[in-house]
């Protein structure tokens, strides 16, 4: 089950799902979803990042790396409706054609 079912099946009331506040933050202002509150939530959490050491990490990486240490960052985290919105982003297809 990936966590947008469990998430859809919490919305219809045929259960709970934990969930990252700024991933449902849309569903919570909506009222689809509500927060339960428990002695262990809602709890703080840190967002990691692995990188390859310097000397074999490209500039790409290397950006991404400085770019994520900024408050900006933190911003479009917390608040991932800011960026592409779903309906233009396109992941890559991929297709297999076994005989």
């Amino acid at each position: 089950m990936s966590q947008t079912a469990a998430w859809a099946a919490a919305e219809s009331g045929a259960g709970m799902a934990p969930a990252y506040l700024h991933l449902v933050a849309g569903m919570i202002r909506r009222g689809t979803l509500a927060v339960v509150e428990t002695p262990v939530t809602p709890m703080e959490t840190c967002w990691y990042a692995t990188t390859p050491s310097r000397d074999r990490r490209g500039p790409t990486t290397s950006s991404l790396r400085r770019f994520l240490g900024t408050p900006e960052a933190m911003q479009l985290m917390r608040s991932p409706g800011a960026g592409v919105p779903p309906s233009r982003f396109r992941p890559p297809v991929y297709v297999t054609i076994w005989s």
